[in-house]
């Protein structure tokens, strides 16, 4: 998986992200496979949760929704194109989801929310919806 690791992107948001992940798409540098309609993020916040154990900022990367375009689309209430995934669901459950084609990044968005919506507290919350992916 090719990482970019680019001073420039420091404090980009992920609009940013999205921008340069479309460009890189339109350069046809995107390799097979991976154009799975979102692209990885990690921001200060993301690292810190992969370097340290903290009950409360679990390890996890930002998935950016390629797609998102809030002006063209509708979209489900609260979903802004930018969710959190935990690191133990990129390989066996996004990737496979996405790459699949199986979902998109609204349904897996929904489904890492519904356990909210379903009123279990708690970290179990978060990590029951990654662990269906």
């Amino acid at each position: 998986m090719p990482l970019e690791d680019d001073p420039t992107l420091h404090l980009g948001s992920a609009a940013d992200c999205r921008s340069r992940f479309l460009s890189l798409r339109a350069q046809g540098v995107v390799p097979y496979g991976l154009d799975t309609g979102v692209v990885l993020m990690a921001d200060e916040r993301s690292i810190a949760s992969l370097n340290e154990f903290d009950e409360r900022n679990p390890p996890h990367v930002w998935a950016v929704d390629v797609e998102y375009d809030p002006e063209t689309k509708d979209y489900p209430a609260g979903y802004e194109g930018v969710f959190e995934v935990r690191t133990h669901a990129l390989i066996h459950g996004l990737y496979v989801a996405l790459g699949s084609g199986f979902m998109n990044p609204v349904e897996v968005w929904e489904l890492t929310q519904r356990y909210k919506r379903e009123g279990v507290v708690g970290r179990e919350e978060v990590e029951r919806g990654h662990d269906e992916l």
